[in-house]
């Protein structure tokens, strides 16, 4: 869906069509849910901080600017709250989980696809790349924009990011 696409149901949406966000919301999903990815790696952070960034969406819907880039935008509204929140929670006491308390929350997830090596091998800017350009296929242009860079530095990463990875899937 383009950005003019996004609008319309942005406009739609403040006119108080409520059908209107499920469909924004289907096509920011993967966005929102990959950057906040990028930065915990933990399943129950990371449902916690999407509806967060919703919520936060909604409540601030009017602060979007018509005719920007929505998923830039939403994508850098994930990225604040996540970091903000990881911040607040780097302050709290950490407490353990026990063998008999485990069984409430589960188990820990261990990644286990290509997806996760990838990310596992690449440096902070190209995971970043990475999410962006091929996990949420979004341009150059707008991968630039989303991570406030010049657009030549996203070439660059990109290039270096595709030699990483060649090495690792040969």
């Amino acid at each position: 869906m383009t950005g003019k696409e996004i609008d319309t149901y942005i406009e739609l949406y403040k006119k108080g069509d409520q059908d209107a966000f499920s469909v924004i919301y289907h096509e920011t999903y993967q966005n929102v849910y990959y950057t906040i990815y990028l930065l915990t790696k933990n399943k129950t952070l990371i449902d916690d901080y999407v509806q967060d960034t919703y919520v936060k969406v909604i409540k601030n819907i009017n602060a979007y600017k018509i005719g920007t880039n929505f998923k830039a935008w939403i994508s850098r509204v994930a990225h604040n709250l996540t970091i903000n929140a990881l911040l607040l929670q780097s302050k709290e006491i950490p407490v353990e989980l026990s063998s008999k308390t485990e069984h409430i929350f589960g188990p820990s997830i261990e990644p286990d696809t290509k997806i996760d090596k990838a990310l596992d091998n690449l440096t902070g800017l190209e995971k970043e790349v990475f999410i962006h350009l091929i996990i949420e296929g979004l341009s150059v242009k707008e991968t630039a924009e989303i991570m406030n860079v010049n657009i030549n530095r996203i070439y660059y990463l990109k290039k270096q990011m595709e030699e990483t990875l060649k090495v690792i899937f040969q």
